[in-house]
């Protein structure tokens, strides 16, 4: 290394080392940090320059905020009030007559808009926080450490291993005590230790997101529930994000019928410009919103296209999950539902039912039977966001949840005889795997 040479290292190759997707690419972000503490040291040494050469003493630069967050709420966001209202009055205090590290969690499931009323709350308030404001994502100690790598690479502490410690300890320094600690998506606390990150301290203020409810009271203080947009809200922001500025009654009475369809999900309503669902009735607004010269689908559409091309095996989960519960979806169920059952016979003699007694899709036994056909179809699905993945408290197994709306964009893309036929097999699985007729399973 050169002398004073700073290391910042990318993730790419030299061809593409200077070359940003945007303004929040994540190899951008690092490089505008080093450049940021690079510009402050250039107006330190030059104020000091020219304090020497007039024989005055420098004088203290204002501390600069740090805001490091992935970036500012959407410019659609609307609603939440009272949510925000709820976090001022819980946060409002006098530092000096502290209460204690204050923290509250937003909770609910996704698409409710969880992270972008976080954002909103750290930039409205963001005066309150001096000391800084810092975003982790929390859904696993690898997305974590990679951020904390990041904010200790800014602020010149990573001059060993255990970043935990040194972003702690430096926010534990009373020059340091207002600051703000976002931890997004906290929804797995047993594999991701999220109190071995949080400064031990009696200053500070937390707020989590989580779609486990049951952080509210035991990891945070307190916190809210969201619920999904009234409809006056969810309207303005599909006509917000559409650019309709003065909107016609048609407009209004098409834009209930969508936002309804969505149920009202921020997210959902959010990217309904970027995409095109196959329903008559709001296919007709479609072109109102959007400066497309034909019908297209989702970004989700994308993604069924390359589960497609990717894995025969993930289409046809795909397809069952859609008639399944979105929440819900237990792999013990479908494990259950492949295998051969106990029943007692008409006869009064035990006997074993095979699924394709309920006709349940042989392949689609033999995919869920073996072990790595049925982890790579999961993989896939994943991989492309369409499912998530949580852990059955019950059975330690494995459970799927599924967006409501990418179900109903997944059955509508395709031949209705197909919807038929997965419907069908999605009640012979569950009639399979727990039979309610006079032929019962035996205690």
């Amino acid at each position: 290394m050169l002398p004073n040479e700073v290391r910042i290292g990318q993730n790419s190759d030299h061809r593409e080392i200077a070359r940003f997707l945007s303004l929040q690419d994540r190899n951008f972000r690092p490089l505008l940090k080093r450049l940021e503490v690079f510009k402050d040291d250039i107006v330190k040494k030059l104020q000091s320059l020219t304090c020497k050469s007039s024989g005055r003493e420098p004088a203290s630069l204002a501390p600069v905020q740090i805001y490091d967050c992935p970036s500012l709420p959407c410019d659609t966001f609307h609603g939440r009030k009272d949510v925000l209202k709820q976090m001022d009055y819980y946060f409002d205090f006098n530092p000096a007559q502290s209460p204690g590290q204050l923290s509250f969690a937003l909770c609910g499931f996704g698409g409710l808009g969880k992270t972008q009323a976080a954002l909103k709350y750290a930039n409205a308030f963001r005066h309150r926080y001096p000391g800084g404001i810092f975003l982790l994502s929390a859904r696993s100690e690898s997305t974590i450490t990679a951020d904390l790598s990041r904010i200790c690479e800014a602020q010149r502490l990573k001059d060993g291993s255990d970043l935990p410690s040194k972003f702690k300890m430096w926010l534990s320094s009373r020059e340091n005590m207002n600051y703000l600690l976002i931890f997004d998506n906290t929804d797995d606390t047993e594999s991701v230790p999220i109190s071995s990150y949080i400064p031990k301290t009696s200053w500070g203020h937390i707020v989590y997101t989580s779609r486990d409810q049951g952080i509210i009271g035991t990891l945070a203080k307190t916190g809210v529930i969201l619920d999904q947009l009234t409809l006056e809200e969810a309207i303005l922001v599909l006509l917000q994000k559409a650019g309709m500025l003065d909107p016609s009654a048609e407009d209004l009475g098409y834009a209930q019928q969508i936002v309804q369809q969505f149920g009202c999900l921020p997210l959902a309503i959010d990217q309904a410009e970027l995409c095109t669902q196959r329903q008559s009735d709001i296919l007709r607004f479609k072109p109102r919103l959007a400066e497309y010269d034909q019908t297209v689908f989702t970004t989700w559409e994308l993604n069924f296209e390359q589960v497609e091309k990717s894995s025969e095996d993930a289409r046809k989960l795909m397809l069952l999950f859609c008639y399944l519960d979105a929440a819900n979806i237990r792999e013990a169920t479908l494990d259950r539902a492949c295998s051969l059952q106990k029943r007692w016979g008409y006869d009064g003699e035990l006997t074993e039912v095979a699924p394709s007694a309920s006709e349940i899709d042989e392949d689609l036994v033999y995919m869920v039977q073996d072990e790595i056909r049925f982890d790579d179809a999961i993989e896939v699905l994943s991989s492309f966001s369409l499912i998530y993945i949580n852990e059955d408290e019950q059975t330690g197994l494995r459970k799927f949840s599924i967006h409501p709306m990418v179900q109903y964009c997944a059955s509508q893309r395709v031949a209705p005889e197909v919807q038929s036929y997965w419907r069908a097999q999605a009640i012979a699985l569950i009639c399979h795997a727990f039979p309610r007729d006079e032929v019962l399973e035996p205690l």
